[in-house]
């Protein structure tokens, strides 16, 4: 960001034609509980796209992500998910503590393989709305079995946006996953 001496601020996505700017970008060396990614001001809209598994030793386990590190009741979601050739619609039915963004693999499911997908967080910068999320992802267990689906939330703050961190429901994301946040003006 630039600030001119008429006062005028112009951002990098200005300058680049609002093509995405790489806000935050991290891959695990090792084990680990989340992937944070901090977030600096001025963004209204941010793509997160990730790659995740997990070392619970279930075959599948849920992803989440969390908004400037609130670990309280304030998450709304709707999961679209196929495994397999079954289709299961959900909700979180009430305020919780986490958006679900997507099913990855965990300890029990086959060596190497890593789930992936995106979402995109808008109304970062709007300090008087709820923030909504939306995406898609897939986690391939077994060579017969998978999951993947379109998920959706919101956060009931409306305070901007200054981190983003994604964790598993159960146990740490192991070495190899990752996660980059880009904003958009």
């Amino acid at each position: 960001m630039a600030l001119f001496a008429d006062g005028t601020t112009v951002h990098g996505a200005d300058l680049n034609g609002n093509l995405p700017v790489l806000l935050a970008s991290s891959v695990l060396g090792a084990s680990a509980a989340s992937i944070p990614l901090a977030i600096p001001a001025g963004f209204n809209r941010i793509k997160l796209y990730w790659r995740a598994r997990g070392d619970n030793a279930a075959t599948a386990i849920q992803l989440y992500l969390r908004i400037n590190g609130d670990s309280a009741n304030d998450y709304l979601w709707e999961v679209n998910q196929a495994n397999n050739t079954a289709v299961a619609a959900t909700t979180s039915g009430a305020a919780t503590a986490q958006i679900q963004i997507a099913t990855v693999p965990a300890a029990g499911a086959t060596a190497l393989y890593f789930g992936s997908g995106e979402s995109t967080v808008d109304g970062a910068s709007d300090t008087t709305n709820y923030k909504t999320v939306t995406g898609m992802g897939s986690g391939f267990v077994a060579t017969t079995n998978m999951y993947a689906g379109i998920y959706s939330g919101q956060w009931l703050s409306a305070a901007a946006i200054t981190s983003l961190a994604i964790f598993a429901a159960t146990g740490n994301l192991v070495a190899g996953s990752s996660a980059s946040a880009y904003g958009l003006m």
